[in-house]
């Protein structure tokens, strides 16, 4: 049965931001706020760790590293991540190293993991979670479809964090490239790297007349229906 007396008034603060870090959402996602727990990192060690709940209650504190509540969070702590980092996602499920939302949340709840405060977001219109219904997909960019164009989504993923929303440009386009493929876990072959890093080269790729077949006319494009 759904919890919908619990008051998680603190995760309010967490669903407001368009990503999370990744440890913070496996926290997240197990009813823990991650401004507060801590997990020991050596085994028995002792007095360090802290478990911090969303559900109001006080912090359980100087945890042994071998208490059994500890131990059973830091468990499915460590399940969340193993599961994520083992399944196939989208190019665009995270940006510059952390996880959007709502695709985590659907992903989520689409392995059977269900946060224990999801109710009272749904209750207070606060669960992003993607529809059932989400809008068809152009076949270029569909990565389960046979006509999945790899590198045009990516350089388009490319010219949207670095040059998207009015963002003020790099200094070093070739190294903010390097830089975001590697927030994103994104592993290119060189071949790749160069032709992601030239097509999505704006100083490179201003139109100059001289550039353009005899004749050329500028295409028009339709309105959106």
């Amino acid at each position: 049965m759904p919890d919908t007396t619990t008051d998680y008034s603190a995760v309010a603060h967490f669903m407001r931001m368009d990503h999370w870090l990744l440890e913070d959402a496996a926290l997240l996602l197990l009813g823990l706020d991650p401004r507060g727990t801590y997990f020991p990192k050596r085994h028995f060690e002792e007095g360090t760790g802290t478990l911090a709940f969303l559900d109001g209650r006080h912090p359980r504190t100087g945890l042994y590293s071998d208490d059994p509540e500890l131990v059973e969070y830091r468990r499915r702590y460590q399940d969340i991540l193993d599961l994520r980092e083992n399944c196939t996602h989208p190019t665009d499920a995270t940006e510059r190293g952390k996880v959007r939302l709502p695709y985590f949340l659907r992903w989520a709840e689409s392995k059977g993991i269900t946060p224990p405060w999801q109710q009272w977001a749904i209750d207070h219109n606060l669960w992003l979670a993607e529809s059932d219904e989400t809008p068809l997909r152009h076949p270029a960019k569909d990565s389960t479809g046979k006509q999945y164009a790899h590198l045009l989504h990516l350089c388009i993923f490319v010219w949207e964090s670095l040059y998207g929303s009015g963002k003020p440009p790099p200094r070093s386009h070739g190294a903010a490239v390097d830089q975001l493929l590697a927030d994103s876990n994104i592993r290119l072959g060189k071949s790749e790297l160069t032709h992601v890093k030239a097509v999505t080269n704006p100083t490179r790729n201003k139109a100059k007349d001289g550039n353009r077949p005899k004749n050329w006319v500028a295409p028009k494009i339709p309105d959106p229906a």
